[in-house]
This record gives C-alpha cells, sequence and structure tokens, in this order.
C-alpha cells in the first residue's frame, strides 16, 4: 500500500514538473501578430459592337488591403476599392475572424455571403472577365430589386459561422451560415427582418465539389413601401482534374429566385456551364462559357438573355495575366451586341 502510493506521489510529481516546464515553453514563445498587404489591379480595353458604342480603355478595378492575425485564433482582413462606380474609394470587405473550432469558426463583418459559387472567390481568381447573367442577376442583387438600388458587389454586413469535417480520405463535408442586412454594402437594415443564406458543401475525389445553397429574407418595395419575401436556391458543382498532364476544370450552377409581391410573384431562373483547359502547362489557358437567363421565367411573355463565351489566358505569373474575351450575345432586355474584351491583371 505504501509502495504504490510512494509510487503514485512520484508519478504525479513527476507529471507536475512536466506540465510547468511545457507551460513555461509555451508562455515563452509568444505571438507576434502578422501584417500581410496586398493589392489587386485591372485595366483593359472594352470593344462594344452595339451600335452607337465606341471602343474606350477602361479601369475596372484598383484594389488594396491588409490582412493578418491579431491572436493565434483571431484574424482580420480589410480591404478598399479605389475607383467604386467611377467616382470614389469605397470600402468593400472588413472582417474579424474567430477560429474557435474547426466546426465553428466567426466571421463578423462586412463580406461575401455564401450563396453563388461563381462570386465566391476575389475576381483575380475568377476564369472570366464578367460572371455570367445568373450570377450578376440574381446573386448580385439578393435583397435589392427595386429599380435604382445599387447591387450590393455579392456583399453584405452580418455574422457567418462556418466549418469543416473530414469525412475520410476521399470525402469532406463543409457548411456556411450567414445572418446579415440584405441592404447592401455600408448599408443599415431597412426593414425589422434579417436575411439568411446557409451553403452546404461536399469535397469528393478527383476534385469534385457539389454544393447546395439557400437564401431567404425581405426586401422593402419603394413602389408601395411595404415588406415583400424573398427566396432562392442554387445548385453548384465544379470538376478539377489533370488531363493528359494538364489541368482540366468544369463548373457550372443553377439559380432560381421568388420575390413576392402585391401582384404575381416574380421568378427570376437560370444557368451556366463553363469549361477552361490548359494547353501550355501554367501559361496559356483557352475556356468557353455559355450562361441562360430568364428576368421572368413565369412571365406571359419569354424574354431571355444568352452569351457564348470564349476566352483565352495568359499567364504571366501565378495571377499576373492577360485575358481575352469574346461575348456572342443574344439579349431580349438590352438589344446588346457581341463584345470584346481584354484585361490586364496584376495582383501582389
Amino acid at each position: 500500500m505504501r509502495v504504490t502510493l510512494r509510487v503514485s506521489l512520484i508519478a504525479i510529481a513527476i507529471l507536475a514538473i512536466t506540465m510547468n516546464f511545457a507551460s513555461a515553453q509555451t508562455s515563452a514563445k509568444k505571438f507576434e501578430p502578422s501584417v500581410t498587404t496586398f493589392y489587386w489591379l485591372q485595366s483593359g480595353y472594352l470593344n462594344d459592337e452595339t451600335d452607337g458604342s465606341d471602343p474606350t480603355f477602361q479601369f475596372k478595378r484598383a484594389r488594396v488591403g491588409i490582412k493578418g492575425k491579431v491572436l493565434d485564433n483571431v484574424g482580420y482582413h480589410l480591404m478598399i476599392e479605389g475607383i467604386h462606380n467611377g467616382l470614389e474609394p469605397r470600402l468593400y470587405q472588413a472582417w474579424i475572424d474567430y477560429y474557435l473550432h474547426p466546426l465553428a469558426n466567426v466571421r463578423i463583418g462586412q463580406f461575401k455571403y455564401p450563396f453563388g459559387l461563381e462570386a465566391k472567390p476575389g475576381f483575380v481568381f475568377w476564369k472570366f472577365i464578367d460572371p455570367s447573367f445568373v450570377t450578376g442577376g440574381i446573386v448580385n442583387n439578393l435583397g435589392r430589386i427595386n429599380t435604382g438600388d445599387s447591387n450590393g458587389l455579392f456583399r453584405d454586413i452580418g455574422a457567418m459561422v462556418s466549418g469543416k469535417h473530414k469525412i475520410n480520405e476521399d470525402f469532406t463535408a463543409g457548411y456556411e451560415a450567414m445572418v446579415f442586412n440584405g441592404n447592401g454594402i455600408w448599408n443599415t437594415d431597412n426593414n425589422s427582418a434579417k436575411d439568411f443564406a446557409l451553403r452546404g458543401i461536399l469535397e469528393a475525389p478527383y476534385g469534385t465539389h457539389l454544393g447546395l445553397a439557400y437564401y431567404m429574407g425581405q426586401f422593402f418595395n419603394n413602389t408601395d413601401s411595404t415588406d415583400y419575401d424573398e427566396s432562392a436556391i442554387g445548385l453548384e458543382f465544379m470538376m478539377e482534374y489533370e488531363l493528359a498532364m494538364r489541368m482540366l476544370r468544369v463548373q457550372g450552377e443553377y439559380i432560381m429566385a421568388t420575390y413576392k409581391t402585391s401582384g404575381a410573384d416574380i421568378k427570376p431562373a437560370g444557368y451556366y456551364v463553363y469549361g477552361t483547359y490548359y494547353v501550355l502547362p501554367e501559361m496559356v489557358e483557352l475556356g468557353v462559357r455559355y450562361a441562360f437567363f430568364e428576368p421572368n421565367s413565369d412571365a406571359a411573355t419569354t424574354v431571355e438573355r444568352t452569351k457564348t463565351t470564349l476566352g483565352a489566358t495568359y499567364y504571366l505569373g501565378k495571377n499576373q495575366l492577360i485575358r481575352l474575351n469574346y461575348d456572342i450575345i443574344d439579349d431580349d432586355v438590352t438589344d446588346a451586341d457581341n463584345l470584346m474584351t481584354l484585361l490586364f491583371q496584376i495582383t501582389l
């Protein structure tokens, strides 16, 4: 009994000394806050073949920002667009991240809401210069369908929780859930309801990504000063894998929305699908995208917007590129003709 007790006391003493030493080593390694600066520049040349349009050089985007960590589990991000609407600088993104758990990371501030695969990454990672009709017509305007309302640039002010779980070696499941104003960047809410977006993701073998997103909220109708419900659902997929030693990517989305009104509901819907392939590894990438959109699929008179985009990109570096897009457009809404866009991009 005494021997057992003595051995136990010795074991406890050794464990206490070990823990104190580990604690001292940990405290000696103080966390150093990090600051990383970045900038994204895009300039280009636009040739609109619609009658009355003149070819022009243009500055599309000029963004600068900082990001980093203030604690091991607390990060931050700020980004300013220098030519918002071609007029004045505007803070596009500002958030704080709290890394609480792999299944519960919290983000608070102004950032992209979790709806829309094409719009999700920063524009420097897009495969085409401009988004598809359905991304621009639904995803970019959630919460703001009044004539004259500025779009939200895929962003809003709110709080999001997200996480991932590795099911096995081949499959990973994830989610993103956000509550936000639903009134665009740097705008307070204009009704008592908060908007909500939920996105579920499954990562599978061969670079396969499958996703389902749902949005619900309310918008304020300027015409009759009434709040109306709106909702949207999106299906997304992406596959990215090596084919003949070169990267092939196939991606697509189908999105539909419903806007309640005092009369008949408005139901926009559409899809896009595209493929890109490196004909020269990490240097030259070719792509084609087909996009279809109906501003109101329930309307008595069918109105459609279609666009086929042919693209070629020459990479000077990882995100330093020269990109050429030619859009073949059939648009019942704007009667726009075909469009050629040349883009020069530098990021750091």
